[in-house]
C-alpha cells in the first residue's frame, strides 16, 4: 500500500505540478523533483545539464525546505 501511495505522490506531482507551474518558476520545479524524488525523477547528469542551461540563477528566491 505504501508503494501505490508513493507511485501516485510521485505522479501527482509530476503531472499536476508540472501544469500548475508558472514558466518562469519551472527551473525550480525540476529543481524541487530532484531534490524529492532524485533518480526517478531523471538522471544526474539530465539534471545537471539542464541546470547549466538555465539563464539566470533561478536560485535567487530559492530555499530548500528540508534544510
Amino acid at each position: 500500500m505504501k508503494n501505490l501511495f508513493t507511485s501516485i505522490q510521485f505522479w501527482f506531482d509530476y503531472t499536476v505540478g508540472y501544469m500548475l507551474t508558472k514558466e518562469y518558476q519551472r527551473p525550480l520545479y525540476h529543481r524541487r523533483m530532484w531534490e524529492k524524488y532524485g533518480t526517478r525523477y531523471c538522471t544526474k547528469e539530465d539534471f545537471d545539464a539542464y541546470w547549466k542551461s538555465v539563464d539566470d540563477d533561478p536560485t535567487s528566491y530559492y530555499m530548500n525546505q528540508d534544510d
